[in-house]
Parts: C-alpha cells; structure tokens; sequence
C-alpha cells in the first residue's frame, strides 16, 4: 500500500509483520518503524480521514482479533512517538 506521502506499509508473516518505509527517494529507501504481530498479517488498506490522519486496516490471522485499527504517521500508534498511549488493548468496535 502507497499513501499520499510516499510511504509504503507492508504486512506478511515471519519476522516484523507489520512495517512502513518512506519511499519518497527510490534510491535510498528508510525503515519509518514497524511492529511485530506473531500470529501473521494477511492484508493492509489505509484511509485518510477528514484531519489528514492515515489509518491502517489490518486483517490478522488471529481468529479472535481479526480486524486491528493502526493510526500511522507522527502520531504513531495513537500516543505519539509510537507509544500507542491513546489506545486500549481490547474492545468492541461499531461501524
């Protein structure tokens, strides 16, 4: 997936699952971060919402956690810094 700020989010299964790139220079290529998620990622879409934040929706291998929400960009994980503060590690989500 390439959002609008050249950045490249890549999801899989074996090592760091779930990782994004700026690929703004083709010839030097920089690991933004990226988060390990032993169960196996299986597919990634990102969304930008009205404020300009970019979201990833991230369906897992995990029968019981299929669906994770990833905030990206600066804020990264939601507590800036990529803490993910802002965020509970469980809950039940309605569209």
């Amino acid at each position: 997936m390439i959002e609008e700020d050249q950045r490249a989010v890549l999801v899989g299964q074996n090592g760091e699952e779930y990782q994004v790139l700026d690929i703004s220079d083709e010839n030097n290529i920089i690991r933004c971060g990226g988060m390990q998620y032993n169960q196996g990622l299986l597919g990634v879409e990102g969304v930008i919402d009205a404020n300009g934040y970019i979201w990833s929706y991230v369906l897992t291998n995990n029968s019981s956690a299929e669906l994770m929400v990833i905030l990206g960009g600066e804020f990264g994980g939601g507590g800036g810094g990529g803490q993910g503060s802002q965020y509970v590690s469980y809950g039940e989500y309605v569209f």
